[in-house]
């Protein structure tokens, strides 16, 4: 409860489209960065409640291609080192090029 209207800050990370602040279960268009970091919304005279909810949709996309990414990595990792075991075990654990220096 509050006497008059004023700015509250909330102590979460400033994310352009990142947070969907609520009050009163109506959502809140205008979000101010408040001390650099931080976001803050108006907030007027009277009891309120407050919900802040994190909108991931931007950043799903971000995420497949990371996993997707990663994923390409670890195949590709995995084909090369197949593809050097499969090298080596035809010259049982000796390169073609170092026998032929053997001889």
């Amino acid at each position: 409860y509050n006497n008059k209207a004023g700015l509250f800050v909330i102590p979460l990370p400033y994310v352009k489209d990142g947070w969907e602040i609520f009050m009163d279960n109506k959502k809140i268009d205008k979000v101010y960065r408040a001390n650099h970091a931080m976001q803050a919304v108006q907030v007027p005279a009277g009891s309120h409640k407050l919900l802040a909810r994190f909108n991931e949709r931007p950043y799903q996309s971000g995420f497949r291609v990371s996993a997707i990414s990663t994923l390409l990595l670890y195949l590709l990792i995995g084909f090369l080192w197949w593809r050097e075991r499969k090298r080596t075990k035809k010259g049982h654990g000796v390169h073609k090029e170092e026998m032929k220096d053997a001889r």
